[in-house]
């Protein structure tokens, strides 16, 4: 929602900057110099009064060289506060950038977490499973496999039975699991950020 917000704010005030350098850069000098020079320049002075009362929100007179120079003022100083707006807004959406690039090293962390799980579930577990209470040369396995199940689910698991292998499978489908909700929710955020940032370059 921010960066929805965010990217019609900046494409207003791009927009803002456009019409206002165009008052400055063109319609202003051009008006300025057939200032009473001319009488033909009635339409002129009403289209740009109009367009001036868009721009800054409020009636100006035009019709001395002296009122004209006020007006190029107050359209100069509505400029510059465009630029710092934009600047502004530039500087939001860097921020929005760098929490993408947060969001992608958490996903990493996750990514690199489900596969040690995986491989923990689908391979390391099921052949200590198969030796246990079958051979006494286990122990640096076991010691090797503690260690990684403490590091994975944050808890020290005994492994010397059976039943103590099946319950660190279950906790480790529970932890998989977790992280698969996990991964779902950053990939769905990452592609909300994705698409905003696309719609803002």
């Amino acid at each position: 929602d921010n960066l929805e917000e965010l990217e019609k704010e900046l494409k207003t005030v791009e927009s803002n900057l456009s019409a206002l350098a165009l008052c400055l850069e063109k319609k202003i000098p051009t008006y300025f110099n057939l200032v009473g020079g001319s009488n033909n320049i009635n339409n002129m002075k009403a289209e740009l009064k109009a367009e001036l009362k868009e721009l800054l929100g409020k009636d100006l007179e035009l019709d001395t060289k002296n009122e004209c120079r006020l007006a190029h003022m107050d359209l100069q100083q509505k400029h510059t506060e465009f630029l710092f707006k934009r600047g502004d807004l530039k500087d939001k959406r860097g921020d929005l950038k760098d929490n993408l690039e947060e969001l992608e090293k958490e996903l990493k962390t996750v990514e690199s977490n489900l596969s040690a799980l995986a491989l923990c579930l689908e391979k390391k577990i099921p052949t200590y499973f198969n030796l246990v209470g079958g051979s006494n040369n286990i122990n640096n396995m076991k010691a090797e496999l503690k260690a990684e199940l403490k590091e994975l689910l944050g808890k020290d698991l005994e492994l010397d039975t059976k039943n103590e292998c099946r319950l660190a499978h279950m906790d480790l489908q529970q932890k998989h699991t977790e992280f698969l909700f996990k991964r779902g929710d950053l990939k769905d955020k990452r592609g909300d950020l994705k698409d905003n940032l696309e719609e803002l370059e």
